[in-house]
């Protein structure tokens, strides 16, 4: 059996694990990590109770790190106080994806003094009728708060059809989610690049989910209950296009993450200049 406590405070999530780490409770471990992160401003993931029978277990924090890098990319890292244990994450290369230290206070300062990509947060839970145009007005209010206008028209198309899945597929609850950077010298959310130059060896939408930065990005994120995956599917060329469609054509890239209780689909939008071109191509195809 396996146990997960998150502790918050202003700056750190500490995840609590204690039990049995192996290949049968290996995806609730990772779930739960992704899960921690997703609302953490960085998270410390204490290790010390856990028992360990096959070394490669310990893999699940290097694939957990790997799905949150691109979004929402919180800095992540471990404390454990046995000294054979750290040499032996050393050893198998997880210090090289998730840094490790003796303690929770060190990984916590350590984390802490990491820069954090995303600095406007906002959430709104939805469900029952009129959830889509709850959404809608939500996105509206909270981008003219952070003067993104320009990014309204992909933003409101990603979150229709974000929310319009989840509704249908999930439960007919979700949460949506908007994040953004403030515009800083570097000129873009992602600093030119995420994973060398795109996510997934080469791309998860487009060739990349950067394609060297996004001057005011907006990443879109709505959360369900429903475990099964987006998947935007082929389909006759002559056809309307579907939602999934749009999201792909105003979007750098969207993916999915998978939680404990669901998973979590999110976007990241484009520039306004692009948002005219992707919707050209959809017409035009």
């Amino acid at each position: 059996m396996l146990t997960m406590i998150e502790e918050h405070d202003a700056t750190t999530v500490v995840l609590r694990m204690s039990g049995e780490l192996h290949a049968g409770t290996y995806r609730d471990a990772r779930d739960g990590v992704i899960k921690a992160a997703l609302t953490a401003p960085a998270l410390v993931v204490d290790v010390d109770g856990l028992r360990v029978t096959d070394r490669h277990a310990w893999s699940v924090f290097t694939s957990a790190r790997w799905h949150v890098h691109a979004w929402p990319d919180v800095p992540i890292a471990l404390a454990c106080g046995d000294r054979g244990t750290r040499r032996l994450l050393a050893s198998l290369s997880i210090t090289r994806y998730v840094p490790v230290y003796a303690s929770v206070d060190a990984a916590a300062r350590a984390v802490a003094d990491a820069s954090h990509r995303y600095r406007r947060r906002a959430a709104v839970d939805l469900d029952g009728g009129g959830a889509v145009r709850r959404a809608q007005a939500f996105v509206k209010d909270r981008l003219r708060q952070w003067r993104l206008l320009d990014a309204m028209p992909a933003v409101l198309i990603v979150s229709t059809v974000f929310v319009e899945n989840a509704m249908e597929h999930g439960g007919g609850s979700c949460t949506l989610r908007l994040e953004t950077d403030d515009v800083g010298a570097d000129g873009g959310v992602v600093n030119g690049g995420v994973v060398n130059g795109g996510v997934v060896n080469g791309g998860v939408v487009n060739g990349g989910v950067v394609n060297g930065g996004v001057v005011n990005g907006v990443v879109v994120a709505v959360t369900d209950a429903n475990p099964a995956q987006a998947t935007r599917r082929e389909q006759d060329p002559t056809a309307p296009p579907t939602g999934l469609d749009l999201v792909a054509a105003v979007s750098h890239g969207w993916r999915n993450l998978p939680t404990p209780q669901g998973k979590t689909v999110w976007a990241l939008i484009r520039p306004q200049d692009d948002f005219l071109t992707g919707i050209a191509g959809l017409v035009h195809r």
